[in-house]
């Protein structure tokens, strides 16, 4: 209804959270991830300084990554990448 986005930063941490619930919103957090395969939704209506629908293609650098999913169906991510599994450093060489 509003179409207003979030930027979340969060500092590094030592101690993964996996499906940490974010305080007063109906987000869950997953730290320390390893991601690979980054994709900005194209359809999205909310404004943005990138070109939507293209994909990073392959690990994204570092293994720090913060993931936030939503818990409600209002909330709608802008960004989507995959969890890069230990295997799949091999592949990417």
């Amino acid at each position: 209804q509003f179409q207003v986005g979030i930027i979340g930063f969060m500092s590094p941490r030592e101690e993964s959270l996996i499906k940490a619930q974010l305080r007063g919103f109906p987000l869950h957090i997953h730290t320390n991830l390893k991601l690979k395969d980054a994709e900005l939704k194209a359809d999205s209506p909310v404004l943005r300084i990138t070109r939507g629908g293209d994909v990073l293609w392959g690990p994204l650098p570092g293994n720090d990554w913060t993931v936030f999913s939503p818990n409600h169906s209002t909330y709608e991510p802008l960004a989507m990448g995959s969890i890069q599994a230990p295997e799949d450093s091999a592949a990417y060489g």
